[in-house]
């Protein structure tokens, strides 16, 4: 037999919905959670970092909360539910590679759920010692929930179908009022409205909250970033969140995606959920050793933006979190933005229309890659008909320079002259603490650059999982991970293979449209347009005008409030939420 925890031991009849008939179970108060049991060999943990409220019967009488007995404390618990697949349904997940695309990718993704249950005490006596551990130990306990500071939550009233003011009112306020978590909210009266009130606030102001969170698409998250980056007078940057209710929500979607939720279906209730859960005391006080992925939490995730830099503001940098597109995917998002009211539809359809129209665009790109050797770097050189470069034995080249060329469609590029230096091993080797990786935009590329021109359907930088919350960009592309993913959507394509990465990325398999279309891992890039459009260019699907962009993985980061990472089946990517 086990040992058992330290007394002091409670016990208790557990009343749920979830169980027909009244338990009585023995629990104990711990730094991890309630450990609740029925006897020593079966144990269960509750941890704090799931439960956003508890009330006993005294103080439910002050608020609107029903709790039935004298001797009751009732719990709400943020978690998962319960799922029952029979034998049959496993025996289908089992696909091999050949047909893993007939699965439904996302179909396994996870909605989270607030549950509520009664833990009833023998006497009253018993009631208060209990209490005692719960405010001693929980995170969500009313003394210390009320020293933390408020949510900022900035709304785009006009976002997306126009519901966040409806939003705010009807779920995440509540909410919040449930978790005790107090908030303020700022409302958005224009485009770039958020920039100035973040930048021009007094430092105070701001230092007021313990986070900034848009509630909006995510056009409004780059404006309260870029507001931040405008500053240099806080000490440190508060914590930054996102709440969906715009058109796109990408950014939102691969936080819950990054988490094995669902962004299809669940997402603003995921979302909302996430970010009521409470913040972790310090360290000391929650040891989180024994706590199961499956478990879920709000931390801080360190997330690396996107610095760019443009020939129309050259003095000036701009941060992006979501992504930069090039053409194709640019028109569709300025172009739709007369039918916003059809909210993420408005994408499909004038995609649709795009690719019938069969319109390319030409341009000239040069990128540093992670890894010149990589397979995404060989697939690259396959789709572009030239030669792979072969790995030297050593760091230092002893051979002839090698002249990289590309031709697309009677596009050419080729690495200029002045360019042809001894070739470097490792195309990623870091560079100085705090040094940029790009040159003066007037200044051409380093010569471990890869350069191509051509013409192309479009190009996208993306820094998520996600384009829009239900299509997967890149499965394997974790929330914060320090580089960026370009997509070549050469000319070559047809109209087929565009609409094929369509099909595959809805059912969660983006990562599959890298067969058909080359997808590099970066650190930096250039892209100068040939190509003059003004719906050409969009920065986190707001327009951007300039003809030539760059733009690297920006060396800071900012703290991004989010649930914990849980890895995904390689085939199926399908979330494991194992132990």
């Amino acid at each position: 037999m086990s040992e058992e925890p330290a007394p002091p031991v409670f016990t208790c009849i557990c009343t749920s919905p979830h169980s027909p008939l009244p338990l009585t179970v023995k629990v104990w108060g711990t730094t991890e959670g309630l450990l609740i049991s029925q006897s020593t060999e079966m144990r269960q943990l509750l941890p704090w970092s799931t439960m956003i409220h508890w009330v006993s019967k005294a103080e439910a009488d002050q608020s609107s909360i029903h709790v039935t007995k004298e001797n009751c404390v009732r719990f709400f618990v943020v978690g998962l539910k319960p799922c029952g697949l029979s034998a049959a349904k496993n025996d289908e997940i089992l696909v091999n590679e050949r047909t893993h695309l007939s699965v439904n990718g996302m179909d396994f993704d996870r909605e989270l759920h607030l549950c509520c249950f009664q833990l009833e005490t023998r006497t009253y006596k018993e009631l208060v010692n209990f209490c005692s551990k719960l405010n001693e130990y929980s995170w969500c306990s009313k003394a210390r929930i009320a020293s933390e500071l408020p949510i900022l939550l900035i709304v785009n009233p006009k976002s997306g179908q126009g519901k966040a003011k409806q939003i705010v009112s009807s779920c995440i306020g509540p909410l919040f009022q449930l978790a005790n978590i107090q908030f303020h909210t700022w409302e958005t009266q224009y485009a770039g409205h958020a920039v100035e009130l973040v930048s021009q606030s007094p430092k105070e102001e701001l230092l007021k909250y313990r986070a900034l969170v848009a509630v909006s698409g995510d056009g409004l998250l780059q404006e309260i970033v870029n507001g931040l980056f405008a500053r240099t007078d806080l000490p440190s940057l508060p914590n930054i969140g996102v709440l969906p209710a715009g058109s796109g929500n990408a950014v939102s979607a691969s936080v819950c995606f990054n988490s094995g939720l669902q962004t299809t279906k669940s997402l603003l209730k995921n979302a909302c959920l996430l970010m009521a859960l409470p913040p972790q005391p310090p360290v000391a006080l929650a040891p989180l050793s024994s706590i199961p992925r499956h478990i879920f939490r709000l931390k801080v995730t360190p997330y690396h933006p996107i610095l760019l830099q443009t020939d129309s503001k050259a003095s000036a940098q701009d941060l992006a979190m979501l992504s930069v597109t090039w053409g194709l995917i640019s028109e569709c998002d300025l172009r739709s933005e007369v039918i916003r009211c059809l909210g993420e539809v408005r994408f499909s359809l004038t995609y649709a229309y795009f690719i019938l129209k069969k319109q390319n665009y030409r341009c000239s790109l040069s990128f540093l890659p992670v890894d010149e050797y990589g397979e995404d770097m060989r697939r690259f050189y396959k789709h572009f008909e030239q030669p792979v470069p072969r790995k030297r034995a050593s760091l230092r080249c002893t051979s002839a320079p090698r002249v990289i060329e590309h031709t697309i469609y009677g596009g050419s590029s080729h690495v200029p002259d002045d360019q042809k230096k001894e070739c470097r091993d490792n195309f990623s080797v870091p560079q100085a603490d705090g040094a940029s990786l790009l040159p003066p935009l007037e200044e051409p590329v380093p010569p471990n650059w890869v350069t191509i021109s051509g013409d192309f359907w479009g190009i996208q930088i993306v820094n998520t999982s996600h384009l829009v919350s239900n299509c997967v960009f890149c499965a394997e592309k974790q929330f914060g991970s320090d580089f960026m993913l370009i997509q070549f959507m050469s000319s070559r394509l047809s109209s087929q293979d565009l609409l094929d990465m369509i099909n595959m990325s809805s059912k969660g398999h983006g990562c599959y449209c890298h067969e058909i279309c080359p997808t590099v891992a970066v650190k930096a890039f250039r892209i100068t347009s040939e190509t003059t459009s003004p719906y050409i260019w969009t920065k986190d699907g707001e327009r951007l005008d300039a003809k030539t962009v760059q733009g690297e993985v920006w060396d800071r980061t900012l703290p991004f409030l989010s649930g914990g990472h849980v890895e995904r089946q390689m085939y199926t990517h399908f979330p494991d939420f194992g132990c």
